[in-house]
């Protein structure tokens, strides 16, 4: 089974109607959401589980500082830069993984009107899906590029 954007809708709006009440709780839900969407990911990784582990120890530490919505965003997009590092690790030896270029897209999630849980779970998960399928991976010794899926 490939990515399912609305496996990760889902889990988000499981976790933004009842928040915990910790910086650790709010990272272990995100990095949690991360991986059980990434677990069936096409190439397979075999890291996604410790992408998933340096996810949560990565977001408790900004979850527990007040920055600014801009330093949080950007903080965020370096997270899950190391994330998708982490996951086409995982696809070697058979493929040679390129992780998604650019960025989520945090910066224009935050400060928007005020969203239902349902409409912030589908913003975020519509975000991140469409970043992580430009990630590539090209079988090894050689073939065309596969489009994480």
């Amino acid at each position: 089974m490939p990515l399912l954007q609305s496996a990760l809708s889902s889990s988000l709006e499981s976790f933004f109607s009842d928040p915990p009440e910790t910086a650790a709780a709010c990272a272990r839900k995100w990095a949690d959401a991360m991986r059980d969407y990434t677990l069936p990911i096409v190439p397979p990784s075999t890291t996604v589980t410790i992408a998933a582990e340096t996810l949560a120890a990565t977001l408790t530490p900004i979850f527990q500082t007040s920055l600014s919505a801009a330093t949080t965003a950007a903080a965020m997009e370096a997270a899950w830069a190391v994330y998708a590092v982490s996951v086409g690790a995982g696809m070697a030896p058979g493929y040679v993984a390129t992780p998604p270029p650019g960025i989520v897209g945090f910066s224009g999630l935050f400060g928007v009107r005020p969203m239902t849980h349902h409409e912030a779970a589908e913003s975020f998960s519509l975000s991140i899906h469409i970043w992580m399928a430009t990630g590539l991976a090209v079988p090894v010794p050689a073939g065309p590029s596969v489009p994480w899926s």
